[in-house]
């Protein structure tokens, strides 16, 4: 083994670059002193020395390459300096990137549990949806029943109206005969009626009209229906001359609260006046043109739109 190496704890061998560039700078730079030494003593033959140029470059050389190494071996201290740092900072940056790991890890374990939260809140939704749903049914069903029960409450209610009539415009006196004034009405029409025919007469005991307005109910339809055909001669008749006080009398069905609501909103309509308006047993009839041979049945609120 050459005495320019050495062994580590491994017995590799490990070259002492450094001290040899060193060593051999020394030598030269001995030679060169020698060299200027023995221009000194021995006059011509020293100059011609220390002025080979062979010697002179070599010198340079190995001062060239001794400052260079000792730049490599200051780099290379930076470069350990700056390779710690940069160790350190990534083991930070990977403390970091490990604490980013974690919180997204949280994070994903938080978003999944929103998604179960979700997904449960959206089945419950569904559930308060159809239940919903069905209670719209349920509501719609009940509202269509309970109009139906109306209906057939009205319709029974309008049935046992059949043989009634009303009598409007008849000032009211004291101690009078509601059933006499029947008569009497009945006689200026030209209408044959009995006291026998009248099963009731009596005069209405609520409302705001004054007079008051007789209901009448009849033993029999027939008569009842005579009565009521004639009374577009009321236009005609002095009826003054047969009830003390009478002027303008008229006779209409005797409708339910349902039905005389209906009857006086078709009566409210702004072209009412060129308009025939009646009833016949409880159904609204409307001939908006009196030339029209057809008339248009009310039944119903929403039938007023066939009015427009």
């Amino acid at each position: 083994m050459s005495s320019g190496s050495s062994e580590n704890s491994q017995g590799t061998p490990e070259p002492k670059r450094t001290d040899n560039i060193s060593r051999m700078a020394d030598m030269t730079e001995d030679n060169v002193v020698t060299a200027t030494c023995e221009k000194t003593t021995n006059g011509m033959e020293t100059r011609s020395h220390s002025q080979d140029p062979a010697l002179a470059a070599i010198w340079e050389a190995v001062v060239r390459i001794e400052a260079n190494t000792n730049l490599l071996v200051s780099e290379h201290k930076e470069l350990k300096i700056l390779f710690e740092e940069l160790q350190m900072s990534l083991q930070f940056t990977q403390a970091e990137v490990d604490d980013m790991k974690k919180e997204n890890q949280n994070l994903k374990e938080k978003m999944r549990s929103l998604n179960e939260k979700n997904s449960e809140f959206e089945r419950k939704v569904d559930v308060l949806e159809n239940n919903l749903r069905t209670s719209i049914e349920q509501g719609n069903n009940l509202e269509k029943k309970l109009k139906d029960a109306i209906t057939m409450h009205d319709n029974l209610e309008q049935y046992s109206r059949k043989f009634n009539l009303e009598i409007h415009g008849i000032p009211e006196q004291e101690s009078e005969n509601a059933e006499e004034i029947v008569l009497d009405l009945a006689k200026s029409l030209h209408v044959n009626l009995e006291p026998e025919d009248i099963d009731i007469a009596h005069r209405m005991k609520k409302g705001n009209l004054r007079p008051r307005p007789i209901v009448v109910r009849f033993t029999n339809y027939y008569s009842r229906n005579r009565l009521y055909r004639n009374r577009t001669k009321l236009r005609k008749v002095n009826v003054g001359r047969f009830i003390e006080g009478a002027d303008r009398v008229y006779i209409n069905e005797n409708l339910t609260a349902l039905r005389s609501e209906l009857f006086k909103k078709v009566r409210d309509k702004n072209d009412h006046r060129n308009w025939r308006i009646w009833t016949l047993d409880g159904t609204i009839f409307v001939k908006t043109d009196p030339t029209s041979s057809s008339a248009i049945q009310i039944k119903c609120a929403a039938d007023l739109a066939k009015l427009n």
